[in-house]
C-alpha cells in the first residue's frame, strides 16, 4: 500500500530523528550519475525532501550542526575532579 506523495512527506516532517547526511550524499550521487538535467546541488535537495521531508540539502546541514552544538561535552575525569575540589574552597 503506498500513500499519497502529500501524505508521505508530512509523515517525514513530524520525525524527529537526525538526517543522515551522507545518506543524502550517496543518494544523490547516484541520482546524478543516473542522469537527467539536475546538478548535483538539485539531486542533493531532491534528496533531502525525499528521504527526510525537508525542504533543502542546507536544512539538514543546520539541523545536524544544530544538534551537535546542542549535545553537551562530557567532562574528563580530571575536569570532573577539579570542579568538585573547587566547591570546598572558599571565594575570596
Amino acid at each position: 500500500m503506498t500513500l499519497p506523495a502529500a501524505l508521505t512527506i508530512v509523515s517525514h516532517m513530524h520525525n524527529q530523528e537526525l538526517p543522515d547526511l551522507a545518506l543524502i550524499k550517496r543518494h544523490a550521487k547516484a541520482q546524478s550519475k543516473a542522469g537527467g538535467d539536475m546538478t548535483y546541488m538539485q539531486c542533493l535537495d531532491q534528496a533531502a525532501v525525499e528521504l527526510y521531508g525537508l525542504r533543502h540539502f542546507h536544512e539538514a546541514r543546520a539541523r545536524v550542526k544544530h544538534a551537535a552544538s546542542a549535545a553537551p561535552i562530557a567532562a574528563s575525569p580530571l575536569q570532573y575532579y577539579l570542579r568538585t575540589v573547587q566547591e570546598y574552597y572558599l571565594d575570596f
